[in-house]
Parts: structure tokens; sequence; C-alpha cells
């Protein structure tokens, strides 16, 4: 900024570097700690976040071609005003699970990028005021890249709350419940225990990380809330495996979700509870008759994946096999019209 103000003729040339140095930052948190789970889940961004990535990496990141063949000061010209694509230091672990996965050093990451943002924004009016009147426009136009910063928060953290919990473990025992009961069981499925244990020990982990470094309530929201959110898309994707279910079967998913749910929300100050609605909804359109069923696929299939939709009318035993194939159908239909 002094810069900037002593020399105005290359005040403009200094906005460009704090620019790209910027840029380069925020590229480098999004490489190391936010790519692996907008590749895995493409909403975990949003399509102008994914273009501002990509044009980062396409205007500031050398990509490996065209680099010289190791004599000196041969670097190709559109190279120059290129950087290297970070690197990960080794003594960083993203992969312990005691650690959570580098969750020390995601919130080190995603925290200063914001503080970064803000502060950068904070000093727009300043820009402005140093740059010639034709060139600040560009300080605008550049604010639209900061501000994509906040977006890289959601997923440097869920995948840490995607990769702490072993969700595997706990389907694989949903699957082994038997849900076509007669009588109404007095307690609770084993795996719901299992459940709650591992959300226990990210608790702990996390509170042990919390002594290394402060962790903004902010970060913690967003963990618990994939945390949670995960878990009861587990809960949705077991019960739509159930290949036979009676009255009694679905109180007992009820009473399984009951306990998760009552557990739960002595760990966490979550209230509502995220997709606990979507939950319960989806056990309780088991008792809807064939009309009701069609009209809660019309206005909420949406909101489940074609499976879980699927499983539900399979299980569904007062349905015959003409109203079954109907809803059936109306699912694949509402699949075609999500897309």
């Amino acid at each position: 900024m002094n810069m900037m103000d002593v020399l105005h003729t290359i005040a403009f040339d200094v906005f460009l570097c704090m620019s790209q140095l910027f840029s380069y930052y925020l590229y480098t948190v999004y490489i190391f700690f936010a790519k692996e789970m907008s590749d895995f889940r493409e909403n975990s961004l949003s399509p102008k976040a994914r273009t501002s990535v990509q044009k980062i990496q396409e205007d500031l990141i050398l990509d490996g071609q065209g680099a010289s063949d190791g004599r000196p000061g041969e670097e190709p010209p559109e190279a120059k005003d290129r950087m290297p694509a970070p690197r990960l230091s080794p003594v960083v672990d993203l992969s312990s699970s005691e650690q959570l996965y580098g969750l020390a050093q995601r919130v080190v990451a995603a925290e200063s990028l914001l503080f970064l943002s803000d502060q950068f924004v904070f000093l727009v009016p300043h820009l402005e005021a140093l740059l010639p009147s034709t060139k600040r426009s560009s300080v605008q136009a550049y604010v639209q890249t900061v501000s994509m910063s906040a977006e890289l928060r959601q997923p440097a953290y869920m995948t840490v709350a995607a990769r702490a919990l072993d969700y595997d473990q706990v389907l694989s025992r949903m699957e082994k419940v038997r849900w076509d009961l007669h009588e109404i069981p007095a307690q609770h499925s084993p795996y719901v225990d299992i459940l709650i244990r591992e959300l226990q020990v990210f608790l702990m982990r996390l509170s042990e990380v919390a002594k290394l470094i402060p962790i903004p309530k902010e970060a913690t929201a967003v963990l618990w809330e994939h945390c949670v959110r995960i878990s009861n898309r587990t809960f949705i994707e077991g019960f739509s495996q159930a290949r036979r279910c009676t009255p009694e079967g679905r109180a007992r998913m009820q009473l399984d979700y009951q306990q998760f749910v009552s557990k739960v929300e002595k760990l966490v100050e979550l209230r509502p509870l995220p997709d606990r609605e979507l939950v319960e909804a989806n056990v309780k359109a088991y008792y809807l008759t064939e009309k009701g069923l069609h009209q809660w696929i019309t206005q909420r299939g949406k909101e489940y994946a074609p499976k879980h939709l699927v499983g539900l009318v399979n299980c569904v035993a007062h349905l015959n096999k003409k109203g079954r194939q109907a809803l059936l159908g109306l699912i694949e239909e509402t699949d075609r019209t999500k897309k």
C-alpha cells in the first residue's frame, strides 16, 4: 500500500501483484484441503467458485507443459508470470484419524484465508483511491474472486466429517437387522450405539486438536453439521436396504432413530439437527396409502436419491403389484426431471 501511495506510476502493477499473491494462496488452500471433497461432491462448491479456481489455475499455475530442457534462462514466454503448483510439506499428515486428518492445518488454512479476504475487502476503498480512474473497476472485479474464500471452508472441513466416522461399519450392521418383525421391540438396535460411539470419539479427538490450536465456533459448527448430516443420510441409506418390512419393523426404525436423536442432542448444540426431518419423513412415509405415497414422492422425491425411494416402495407391504409399479415409474420420472 505504501508503494502504491508513493509510486503512483506502478500502483496498478503493485495491485496486480497483490492480487496474484492472494490468488496463489487461495489456490493453495483449495488444492491441499478442499479439492478432494469438491471432486467427490460437485455441489460442495458453487459453479462460480469452480470457475474462479479454474481461471486461477490457467492464469497463474505452471502446468509442466513446455518447460525448458534444463538450460537456464529458457523458460517459455507464457511461463513468466506463472508459478509452480504448491506442494504440501511432508510434515503435514492428512491421513491420521487421531489428528482428524490434518484438522489443525485445515483450520489455519481456511480461517487465515477468510481473514485475508476480509482485510482485502476492507482495503477496497483505499485501493481504489490509489489507482487511476481507468483501473478502479479492476478492484471490484477482483473482489468477486476474493469473496469465494468463504466457500472453501465447507469442503475443507467436510472432508474431516466424511472420514472421521466409520459410516460403512454402521451400514453393514444395519444390513443385518431384521425389519420384518411381528412384535415391537423394547430395545433399540446395537448399530445405534456404534454410531453414537463414533461421534463420541470424534468429540474427544476434536477436543485434543483444540488443545493445539483454537478452533473457531464457526468451524466447529461446520464440522458437527456435516457429521450429523452424514449420519442422518446413513440412516436413510440403511433403512432403504430393507428387503422386507412390517409395521413393527418400521416402529423399530423409529425407535432406533429416536435413540440416536436423544443421544446426539446431548453431544451437540445444533438445533434442529441437519436432515433430521428427512429421516423422520422417510420412516413415516411407509404408513401412507398408495395415493398418499404418490403425492409424497411428487412433492418430496427430489430430496432423496432414487434408490432410497425405490427401497421405500419395495418394502411397503400394503401395496399391490400394479400400485408398486406405478410408484416405481413415478420415481424414474422424478429422477429424470431432477437432471
